[in-house]
Order: structure tokens, then C-alpha cells, then sequence
């Protein structure tokens, strides 16, 4: 009985199971049906719709094309323009040389009273801030600080101004009692000396060819093209002489400015200085702020050591020649003085200019007694100088061999003549700090490799 129940559940549930089958079979022959009258629909419709796309299918690529052929003839007019750009530039090369340094030379003229107008006020600054110090100490004074500035500036132009006035009087005083000195000479007898000493001269030398088997006659033709030679240069000297004073009125007013920009960078270069600090920390990453920042404390320690230290130099160099000459009765002294100050400007000029302008105004005015004094006392000086003084203004802050300093100098007078040689030294100086924080750099850079 029970296993007929049994029986007739399994076979229940079989059917049961046979009936769900046939229902999923169902279900998705349903599904199959649907999706491939979806798919016939997309179909027509596809057809349907493709009659109207095919109609815009050439408009389209034709403007794809326009496009094309419009970016193509673009740079094919962009090359031949820059094509016939540099066929010009190469036609026209000299003209266009000649304008960029017109130009640049333009610029410089410009630059010109700005840069000269910073250097002097750089060289001043100290001072000035001595001044400064000084004025502070004044009770009405101690918490005016703009006020301080502008009487520091005018009391240091005042003593700028008496100071160049004090020189320019002294030569004046110089050049006057050496003219009235010419005055007492015998131009007359002077001159048949003059005259005398070159018939000897030139009777001596036709002797002289004439043993050599060389006839007078080659000698007259060296004389006169010397002579022709030698008037050439007098025509150029004469031009550059008259060039000279139509520039006067244009180097007048570079004065003018320069000593315009020197005030104004005395007055506010603190807050320019600041200025600049501020927008290049601004624009430049702190690596590259970081290393500006140490080349211009290193170019200040140099320039500044260096270039006051010369120019003090060279006033008491100057002021102690002038003294000294004035003192044993050397005629000219100040002249000599002021070309041996300015000579000391620039290294091993000084003793060149002290000693060939004071054997010129002895051979000159025939007085040999004063120019052996006036060279023993040069002498003494400029021992005093080399050896005592230049080293105590000086000091450490220039330790420079003296190839370089002959190098620098020479690269120097090249690049920019005079000027050049003036700045030589001390550029030569931090060349060879930046060399030497090069080489500890490279040196400190192996150590820890090797480590």
C-alpha cells in the first residue's frame, strides 16, 4: 500500500517536471520568434532609411575634401612666403647687419648714462650710508628716514662737486705756471738747436748709408714718404680732434642724465634692489633665486673690494704725487699726478704713466736735475704704495695670480678697450671663485660616489 503511494507521487512529480520542461521549451521558441522579428523590423527599417543617407554621402566628402585641399594650398603659400622671406634676408644681408647695429648701438647710447650712472652710485653708496649714520644721530633727525636719505645725497654730491673742483684747479694751477715757465725759453734759439741737431743727424746717416753702398737719394725717398705718412695722421688726428668737439654738447648731456640716474639710484635703489628680488622669486624657481642669489653676493664682494679700493687707491696715489712733485719744485706736478692716479686704475699702468709723463716734462723743459728727483721720489711712493697701502685697502678680498690678472687685462683692453681694462681684474676674480666652487663641488661629488 505504501509503496503504491510512493510510486504514484514519483510519478506525479515526473509529469510535473515533463510539463515545466515543456513549458521553457515554449518559452523560448517564443523568445527566438520575438527576437527575429525585432531583428526583421531593424532590417526594413535600415532599408528604409538608407536611400536617405546615401543621398548626403558625396556632399559630405566633397567639403571633406574642399577642407583638405584648403589645408594643403595653407602651408604651400606658407612655404613659399617664408621661401621668399629668406631669399630677401640673403639679398639684403648687409643692409640688414648694418641696421641690427645701428640699432644695438642705439641701445648701448641709451644705456649708456643708466649704466655709468649705477657704477657711480655703487661706488658712492658706502659713503653715503657713513653719512646717513652720522645724520641719525641728530635728535630731530633719528626717526626721518627719507629726509636722512635726501641731505646724505645732497651733502655727498656737495663734497663730489669740490672735490672734482679742487682737481680741475689744481691743473689749471699746474698747466698756467708751466706756460709761464715756456715764457722765459728762447723759441728762437730753440729752434736752430732744434734745427741744427737735425742737419747733424741727417749727415751722419747719409755717411753712414754711403758706406753701406746705399745712395742719398734712397734716403730722401724714406724721408719724404714719412713725412707724407706723417701728415696723414695729422689730417686724422685733426678730423677726430674736430669730431670730438662737435660731441661735446652730446656728451654734456650724458653727464647731465648720468648724474641724474646716479641721484636717483642713491635715493631709491634699495626699494628698486627689493623690487626686483620680489618678482624674480616670483617668476624663477627657488633653485635658480638660490643660485642669482649667491653670484651677485660673490660679484658684490669682489666688484665692491676691488673697484673702491682702486679708486681710493688712485686718489692718494694721485693726491701724494702732486704733493710731492709740488714740494720739490717739479713743474707740472699736478698733471703728473692726476695721469699717475688714473694710471693706478688699472694694475702695472700707474708706474708706466707716473714715470713716462714725468720723464716727458723733463726732457721737455730740459730741467734733467728735478726729473732724477722727481723719479727717486715716484720711486719711493710707489713702494710705499705696492706694498703698504694697496694691500691694506685691498685686503682679502682679491686673491688673484698675476698670469691672470695679465690675461685678464689683455681680454679685457680687447673686448672694450680702456673700460675693459678697468673691470678686467675683478671679472677675472670671480671667474676664478665660480672655478674654484666648481672644482669643490666635482671634488665633494667623486667622494661620495667613491663612498
Amino acid at each position: 500500500m505504501n509503496m503504491s503511494k510512493k510510486n504514484s507521487k514519483v510519478n506525479k512529480t515526473a509529469k510535473q517536471v515533463v510539463k515545466a520542461e515543456e513549458i521553457l521549451v515554449e518559452t523560448k521558441t517564443e523568445t527566438k520568434a520575438e527576437t527575429k522579428a525585432e531583428t526583421e523590423i531593424k532590417t526594413t527599417t535600415e532599408n528604409v532609411s538608407a536611400p536617405s543617407k546615401n543621398n548626403h554621402g558625396p556632399k559630405q566628402e566633397k567639403l571633406h575634401l574642399i577642407k583638405r585641399y584648403s589645408i594643403i594650398s595653407g602651408y604651400v603659400i606658407v612655404t613659399c612666403l617664408i621661401l621668399m622671406a629668406m631669399y630677401k634676408v640673403v639679398d639684403n644681408i648687409e643692409d640688414i647687419t648694418g641696421a641690427i647695429v645701428k640699432g644695438f648701438n642705439w641701445i648701448m647710447i641709451l644705456l649708456k648714462p643708466v649704466t655709468a650712472g649705477f657704477i657711480f652710485a655703487y661706488l658712492i653708496y658706502p659713503l653715503m650710508k657713513k653719512i646717513e649714520g652720522l645724520l641719525k644721530k641728530i635728535g630731530p633727525l633719528k626717526h626721518k628716514d627719507k629726509t636722512v636719505r635726501k641731505l646724505a645725497v645732497l651733502i655727498l654730491s656737495l663734497v663730489v662737486v669740490a672735490i672734482i673742483s679742487l682737481i680741475i684747479s689744481a691743473l689749471v694751477i699746474s698747466i698756467t705756471k708751466g706756460i709761464r715757465y715756456t715764457k722765459d725759453i728762447d723759441f728762437q734759439k730753440l729752434t736752430v738747436t732744434v734745427a741744427e741737431g737735425y742737419d747733424t743727424l741727417y749727415n751722419e746717416l747719409v755717411e753712414k748709408l754711403e758706406r753701406m753702398n746705399i745712395s742719398s737719394n734712397n734716403l730722401d725717398a724714406i724721408i719724404d714718404e714719412a713725412v707724407d705718412r706723417l701728415g696723414d695722421v695729422v689730417k686724422h688726428v685733426t678730423s677726430g680732434m674736430l669730431k670730438s668737439v662737435g660731441n661735446i654738447t652730446g656728451a654734456f648731456t650724458v653727464v647731465i642724465i648720468t648724474i641724474v640716474f646716479t641721484i636717483y639710484f642713491l635715493l631709491d635703489g634699495e626699494n628698486l634692489l627689493n623690487y626686483w628680488k620680489r618678482a624674480l622669486k616670483a617668476v624663477l624657481p627657488k633653485k635658480h633665486v638660490a643660485f642669482l642669489s649667491e653670484f651677485v653676493h660673490d660679484a658684490d664682494t669682489v666688484f665692491s673690494g676691488y673697484i673702491r679700493g682702486q679708486v681710493i687707491d688712485a686718489i692718494l696715489m694721485g693726491v701724494s704725487v702732486t704733493v710731492a712733485f709740488s714740494i720739490v719744485n717739479i713743474k707740472y706736478a699736478a698733471l703728473i699726478g692726476l695721469l699717475t692716479g688714473v694710471g693706478n686704475l688699472v694694475p702695472y699702468f700707474g708706474p708706466i704713466l707716473g714715470y713716462g709723463s714725468t720723464i716727458i716734462v723733463g726732457i721737455a723743459t730740459a730741467d734733467y736735475k728735478h726729473m732724477i728727483i722727481a723719479l727717486i721720489v715716484l720711486c719711493v711712493i710707489q713702494f710705499i704704495d705696492g706694498n703698504i697701502v694697496n694691500p691694506m685697502l685691498l685686503g682679502n678680498q682679491i686673491q688673484i695670480h698675476p698670469l691672470l690678472v695679465v690675461l685678464s687685462l689683455f681680454i679685457g683692453g680687447k673686448l672694450s678697450g680702456i673700460v675693459g681694462m678697468l673691470f678686467a681684474v675683478p671679472c677675472g676674480a670671480l671667474v676664478k671663485v665660480w672655478f674654484d666652487k666648481f672644482v669643490k663641488y666635482m671634488e665633494k661629488r667623486k667622494k661620495i660616489k667613491q663612498a
